[in-house]
């Protein structure tokens, strides 16, 4: 049996892009005028959550993650692999690792240090990843 993780934060989705918008929204919709993006995106707005429910907080935040027809597609392709893709060398690809799986590390601008763990392919784009794995069956 073959199989393939992604890491969700970063990899998968861009939760940077999905934090912001739903920050914005968060502001917008509860009038927040003393509040800002910024203070949300920060934590600096600690208390914004004390009078909201926290499920109804998660909820819309996580409608915020959204995967590209690309990769949602190139998910479907890649039901059977064997594989952890994930941007981070020191959880996600030394997971794989130790898991005994193929890695593929996307850096979004990150350099490798000569102590990271080495990952067994490099990609600029989950994309990337996706192609690198479909070649590999091949």
């Amino acid at each position: 049996m073959s199989f393939a993780f992604f890491d969700l934060d970063d990899t998968l989705v861009d939760t940077q892009t999905a934090l912001r918008a739903w920050a914005h929204d968060l502001v917008a919709e509860y009038g927040l005028a003393d509040v800002t993006v910024a203070d949300v995106v920060s934590h600096r707005a600690r208390d914004v959550g004390t009078w909201l429910e926290f499920d109804e907080l998660t909820t819309s935040y996580t409608a915020k993650f959204t995967l590209s027809p690309t990769v949602a597609d190139g998910l479907t392709r890649l039901r059977e692999a064997g594989w952890m893709v994930g941007d981070m060398l020191d959880t996600d690809v030394e997971g794989g690792i130790a898991a005994g799986l193929r890695t593929i590390w996307l850096p979004h601008g990150v350099v490798r240090n000569l102590a990271d763990p080495k990952t067994e392919f490099t990609a600029a784009s989950i994309d990337e990843a996706i192609a690198i794995i479909e070649g590999s069956a091949e």
